[in-house]
């Protein structure tokens, strides 16, 4: 058989504007709004931090995207930011839990029937939750730390992992009719807690109380120096009164979690694009 070159790009049919495919190749945020719009995509699989910064790319550009479901991890991430999602996607936003121990993703994934709690692939992995310090098992319900233990994985078996997640767990019925675990989200890692004037906290808490402040985009940056945190973020509007939102949310945070933090607010677009 002759050898024959692929065809290129102008000999195919295009399915979506020339112009934006002829862009270089890469993985900004502009370029996969393109291709969301351009395709008319329906899911969107990514880190939650990554899902704001197309969200808030398609807005500024004001963007109509197809998309109807979110499926999210790689991140922890709060009721608040998922609020803020469904709302400026127009989507129905899933939790899923991976590591990269144990399997990456595929530990356990919400449905969209309940929509409350990420079902765990029991045929795979067996989990549990304990006091991260006496690692003793925790009731029903109750936040610790969670540890897996591979059923099937070979090469490699993990037995009572302890991952440094922390979350709960339930064992009820899903209206979807699965029986198997449910996790609630992550509310934070062991290794991520931040410590202010003798107050502990996880940057979760923050996310909290910025993503549900409507004013403020939804890129933010944590900076931890010493015993000082300082917050890092931006508005929407570019007469917003960046002064009076600062110590808006100063108090907020305190209020929040009892500790006093920093808050740099930095001109709308220039902010930081992740969390």
């Amino acid at each position: 058989m002759a050898w024959r070159p692929a065809a290129s790009a102008s000999d195919r049919a295009p399915s979506c504007s020339a112009r934006r495919w002829s862009r270089p190749p890469g993985a900004s945020t502009s370029l996969q709004v393109d291709l969301l719009d351009d395709l008319r995509a329906q899911v969107l699989c990514c880190a939650p931090s990554f899902a704001g910064q197309i969200a808030e790319a398609a807005r500024a550009r004001g963007l109509e995207l197809a998309l109807e479901v979110g499926i999210f991890g790689g991140g922890t991430w709060t009721p608040a930011m998922r609020d803020r999602l469904e709302a400026e996607l127009g989507i129905r936003a899933l939790d899923a839990y991976g590591l990269s121990e144990a399997i990456g993703p595929g530990v356990s994934a919400e449905c969209l029937v309940g929509h409350d709690g990420s079902h765990v692939n029991e045929d795979h992995f067996l989990v549990e939750i304990v006091d991260p310090d006496t690692t003793e098992p925790v009731a029903s319900g109750g936040v610790g730390e969670l540890v897996i233990t591979t059923v099937t994985r070979e090469a490699m078996p993990l037995v009572r992992y302890r991952t440094g997640d922390l979350t709960s767990l339930t064992t009820e019925r899903c209206v979807c009719g699965r029986t198997t675990a449910r996790m609630r989200p992550v509310v934070g890692r062991l290794r991520d807690a931040l410590q202010v004037d003798g107050v502990r906290f996880f940057p979760s808490q923050v996310e909290s109380v910025l993503v549900a402040d409507r004013a403020l985009a939804l890129g933010y940056r944590l900076v931890a120096d010493g015993g000082r945190v300082t917050v890092h973020c931006a508005p929407h509007d570019t007469g917003a009164d960046r002064p009076a939102l600062a110590d808006r949310l100063r108090g907020a945070l305190r209020a929040a979690i009892g500790a006093d933090l920093g808050v740099v607010v930095e001109p709308p677009g220039t902010g930081p694009r992740t969390g």
